[in-house]
């Protein structure tokens, strides 16, 4: 089989099924022999993405926005490595939040998207791995291809998860994350990583370890990652009052706090953290539990479609 498009029909608060389905006309001219398989509940993404990579499926493309490609990714990766080292994936962005698309340089326009993925230019990049604790308290393997964060980020994202996401993905994340930060505790964690044994040690309000650029509906949290360098960036904001946090919201969106002096800026190829409290975890904008946290870097460990100025490592 050549080309399969996994659709989530709740992406996009549930406009994924309709724009997709105005796109067919185009969809058939650029994919004649693509089949079409559709999310029919909750981790059926991920299901259809295991069962693409051990038919031998030669192209799964995500339809919807991170979390869809966050579901299909652990899909696609088991034991640390790629189920089918020769597939590859392509992204039409139809969800709510379509950062990663950002970092690939593949439009958010749909049919701008429908050309790049046409034209099969791909790039080997790295992947994320996480041994973390779910939600029951058991431990569990991650995988995400974006970012993963602890402190407000995780707290955002859990939020927005929660809710209804109606105002669009230029609205919904900053809206949740000033509410976040009204409600927002600070806490104690400990970190170290392959750059560092003795990182970070105290309150923390954010932590991001990012293989892109963009998290949150269009912030710059690592404006020096690169998808392909086999190193994840380490952007950690130190513990700040709700007053500073909301006075350096703006920086975030334009990567200008990396030049703050509350932040801690290094790269690794593993990172660890832990905390004597409870702390949430979200990876590519999904809430797959909390600390203690083991983080590690896939180098070049999916085949991915690319756009132009994709974030690499020339």
């Amino acid at each position: 089989m050549d080309t399969v498009f996994i659709v989530n029909p709740s992406a996009g608060c549930g406009k994924a099924a309709k724009a997709f389905d105005e796109l067919r006309p185009s969809l058939r001219s650029y994919f004649p022999r693509a089949e079409t398989w559709m999310s029919q509940r909750q981790g059926h993404v991920r299901e259809l993405a295991r069962k693409a990579a051990e038919n031998g499926v030669a192209q799964v493309v995500a339809v919807g926005g991170d979390g869809t490609i966050n579901e299909i990714v652990n899909g696609l990766f088991a034991n640390k490595k790629a189920v089918n080292p020769k597939l590859v994936l392509g992204i039409l962005p139809l969800g709510t939040g379509s950062d990663f698309a950002r970092s690939l340089g593949v439009s958010r326009k749909p049919l701008d998207a429908l050309k790049i993925l046409a034209s099969g230019k791909r790039q080997a990049i790295d992947v994320g791995y996480a041994s973390l604790v779910d939600n029951n308290a058991r431990k569990q393997d991650y995988y995400f291809i974006n970012v993963l964060s602890l402190g407000i980020g995780a707290e955002v994202a859990y939020a927005s998860n929660q809710s209804s996401k109606w105002a669009g993905p230029f609205l919904s994340y900053p809206i949740n994350t000033v509410k976040c930060i009204f409600s927002f505790r600070l806490k104690v964690a400990t970190v170290k990583s392959s750059d560092n044994d003795s990182l970070y040690s105290g309150t923390i309000s954010e932590l991001a370890i990012a293989n892109g650029k963009y998290y949150g509906g269009g912030m710059l949290i690592a404006p020096q990652a690169q998808l392909n360098d086999g190193k994840l960036q380490v952007v950690l904001i130190k513990g700040m009052s709700k007053p500073q946090l909301l006075f350096n919201l703006s920086s975030l969106f334009s990567g200008a706090h990396i030049r703050k002096h509350f932040t801690l800026v290094s790269e690794c190829t593993w990172l660890e953290a832990e905390s004597n409290e409870s702390m949430l975890v979200e990876a590519d904008g999904e809430s797959p539990g909390g600390l203690p946290l083991r983080v590690e870097c896939l180098k070049e460990a999916l085949q991915v479609i690319v756009g132009d100025s994709p974030s690499l490592q020339v």
